[in-house]
């Protein structure tokens, strides 16, 4: 609400200071170069920046520009920059940007065809292409996840404990390979399985480990669903996990906590709190 009115920003206002916030927008992609590549901050500077209470009124979006170079620039890292070599590439472009001003217009709700036939289909040709792009074949599906595979991890972990044979499995090439690495550098020997287990048996073990798995709803249905077929036939299930959307909770049994230090340049804390789980038995 401004000046007693209720209700959004009127259109002529939005469309002043939109001009505004593409013009800075524009020359922020002209030359980012003008930036430090790492914020010049410390720990709390930005929280101490903005007020600790919530605003009794509404502010002129005068204002909110200012606190934005003010509060918020100063705390960004810039990995537009052309000296930000870290992690992984920037995603952004300045088409990319515009489709999302297009997007936030139309407020895309896509979670069925329903709620955004558009929206749907759009994703779909638009992954179809990509899926050519990269040379997979017409009835490939799946999920499009990072290069990280917690697998590894799990299998270096397992071997360290004193497993005879470990198995590791990823679909993803590149997980795979970091999976080989790690293990060399570990000093252990796995078995580097670069396939999509879910809708296979259960293989002949003692033990499954499941790392980081339920960030996503339909990878999570699909591992529960494996998990849950190992389970019957008497295979042990452990799950590792730091507190994702999609963790089934009900099917599991806590065996331990811990404090995981990290780092903020890679999270929001400093201190995760990762827990062990068991999968209860079939019901």
């Amino acid at each position: 609400m401004k000046d007693g009115r209720l209700g959004d920003m009127p259109a002529d206002e939005f469309e002043e200071y939109g001009r505004r916030a593409v013009a800075w927008v524009a020359e922020y992609l002209a030359h980012p170069e003008r930036y430090p590549v790492l914020a010049k901050v410390a720990p709390g500077d930005v929280t101490r920046a903005l007020p600790a209470e919530p605003p009794m009124r509404a502010e002129p979006m005068e204002a909110i520009l200012a606190d934005f170079e003010r509060a918020i620039v100063p705390g960004i890292t810039h990995w537009n920059h052309p000296s930000f070599f870290a992690y992984f590439a920037i995603s952004g472009s300045g088409p990319g940007i515009l489709g999302e001003l297009l997007a936030s217009a139309l407020n895309v709700n896509a979670m069925l065809w329903k709620t955004s036939p558009a929206a749907t289909e759009l994703e779909e040709v638009t992954l179809g292409w990509l899926r050519q792009m990269v040379g997979l074949p017409d009835a490939f599906m799946g999920i499009i996840m990072d290069t990280a595979s917690v697998a590894s991890l799990c299998a270096i972990a397992a071997v360290q404990a004193g497993a005879s044979e470990v198995a590791a499995a990823d679909t993803d090439a590149f997980a795979a390979a970091a999976m080989a690495l790690n293990a060399r550098a570990n000093g252990v020997r796995i078995t580097v399985l670069r396939d999509d287990v879910l809708d296979d048996e259960p293989p002949d073990v003692d033990v499954i480990l499941a790392g980081d798995c339920w960030y996503d709803a339909s990878l999570a249905e699909g591992v529960l669903r494996y998990l849950q077929r190992a389970r019957r036939v008497g295979i042990e299930v452990l799950v590792g996990d730091p507190g994702r959307r999609y963790l089934p909770t009900d099917e599991l049994v806590e065996l331990a906590c811990y404090d995981v230090r990290t780092t903020t340049e890679l999270e929001d804390l400093e201190l995760k709190q990762g827990r062990v789980y068991a999968l209860r038995p079939p019901r």
